[in-house]
Parts: structure tokens; sequence; C-alpha cells
């Protein structure tokens, strides 16, 4: 058994989200940093794979835009993402790229382009 972390649930409403959790299988033969990251990046596929669903159990979308440092900084976790989703991908150059999604949400609209230029 491989390295696992996992989060843990919250207990009457005391703790927030990610402030416990925990790391499971290690032996001495696997704890290695490659382990430790692996399954770290594992963890952050299966969050964003979570939260996606939440938003929709049923997505209309058809492809991912991933942008953040992590995501840039590291191949293996974009290919467990991409695993998670099983979409095509494109990762976003600009880094303000995430906040300009949200601005054009709020305006209504989907175009982060045309948010910027409503200004």
């Amino acid at each position: 058994m491989g390295l696992a972390l996992e989060e843990v649930g919250r207990q009457a409403g005391r703790e927030q989200a990610g402030d416990r959790g925990r790391i499971e299988g290690i032996t001495t033969e696997n704890l290695t940093a490659g382990n430790l990251f692996r399954a770290a990046f594992d963890f952050m596929a299966d969050s964003y794979a979570e939260c996606a669903r939440r938003l929709s159990a049923a997505p209309s979308w058809d492809r991912l835009a991933i942008s953040g440092g992590l995501v840039q900084a590291f191949p293996a976790l974009r290919r467990r993402i991409a695993a998670r989703f099983g979409l095509p991908m494109r990762e976003v150059a600009e880094q303000e790229e995430t906040l300009m999604g949200l601005l054009a949400l709020a305006r209504g609209g989907g175009n982060p382009r045309a948010a910027d230029r409503a200004g």
C-alpha cells in the first residue's frame, strides 16, 4: 500500500475544513519525498474533482482551464487532474486568469475577456 493523505472530517462544527488530516500507509520502504508529493498531488486532484462535483453533479463543461503556481510548476499534478476529470485541458499563461474568470462570473457573463473590456 502506498502513502495516502486524507482530510479528517469535522467534529461537532468546531473544526474548519483543512484543519486536520492524516497520512496513511507509511512504511520505512515508502516514506520518500517523491511518494509524499505523489500522495499530496493525488489528494489535491481528488479535492478538485470533488469540488467540481459539488458545483455540478452533471457538469456541462467539456474542457478544463488550469491556472496557478502549483499546477504550472508541477506536471505530475496536472497529469493527475487530467486523469480525474478525463477532459482536455489547457494551461493558462496569465497569472490572474482565475480572478478574471471570477470577475466575469460575478458580472453575469462567462467570458473573462469581456469582463476585462467592460472595465
